[in-house]
């Protein structure tokens, strides 16, 4: 696997990463997971990844979504395990540095690294919009 964004450890955490050239976006907490994938990532060229979790809790609601090139491939919502706890953890971006649950099992050790390049991340204080994406 090769890490592309990970905030969390082995119980609580969001992650997004490449497993046999297949794009994944997970949420996981205390052992309930949802791994979500994509058609394979062509590599060699630009791709736009993007993650939106908005949690609402005067309603009760959260919601996961993940962008692939502007085109979603993934909507969680309630009833789902679209739920993410706040953590104390690092937020750790091309490599996994402690533990985090990939595809469903934990993985305590510092690797996985990223061996194409990232620009431009960005960490909102919201939700994004899908016009805004």
């Amino acid at each position: 696997q090769q890490m592309l964004y990970h905030h969390g450890n082995g119980t609580t955490g969001m992650n997004l990463y490449i497993n046999d050239n297949v794009l994944v976006a997970g949420l996981y907490k205390s052992g309930a997971s949802d791994f979500i994938s994509t058609t394979r990532i062509e590599f060699g060229k630009w791709h736009q990844v993007v993650l939106v979790y908005d949690s609402n809790a005067a309603s009760d609601t959260n919601t996961f979504r993940a962008f692939l090139d502007g085109v979603e491939f993934i909507t969680e919502g309630q009833g789902s395990n679209a739920t993410f706890e706040a953590t104390n953890d690092g937020l750790h971006l091309g490599a996994l540095i402690g533990a985090s649950n990939l595809n469903g099992s934990v993985v305590s050790t510092t690797g996985s690294y990223f061996t194409g390049k990232l620009t431009r991340f960005r960490l909102w204080n919201r939700a994004l919009d899908t016009n805004e994406i």
